[in-house]
């Protein structure tokens, strides 16, 4: 499954970046709780069951003042830093090794 395998990516990433484990990080790492409530908000979508992705997006802009549309294409292998005002939109694509900082909005459209 695409989800888990991007869990397991981005968990990595934050391992080798702050030395931290697994369980560490996923216990207080907010951006880790983020993105996890995006992949699995993103599974939803994909399996057309919009309200439960609507419902963790929102969960996750009410705890952190993070906003990631669950619409939006992040690979696996991400790392959010202090996400507070972070704002990707469902046009992003955001590729696997990108770390964002705090206070990011996040608009990308393809150049056609």
């Amino acid at each position: 499954m695409r989800c888990i395998k991007d869990i397991k990516e981005d968990l990595k990433l934050v391992k080798n970046k702050y030395q931290e484990s697994s369980i560490f990080g996923l216990s207080t790492n907010r951006g880790i709780h983020a993105l996890l409530c995006y992949r699995i908000a993103n599974y939803f979508c994909k399996y057309k069951v919009p309200l439960t992705s609507l419902f963790l997006t929102r969960l996750i802009q009410i705890l952190y003042s993070i906003d990631i549309d669950y619409r939006a294409e992040i690979e696996g292998g991400i790392v959010i830093i202090h996400g507070v005002e972070l704002v990707i939109s469902s046009d992003a694509k955001i590729h696997k090794g990108t770390i964002i900082y705090h206070q990011v909005t996040w608009v990308l459209k393809e150049m056609v």
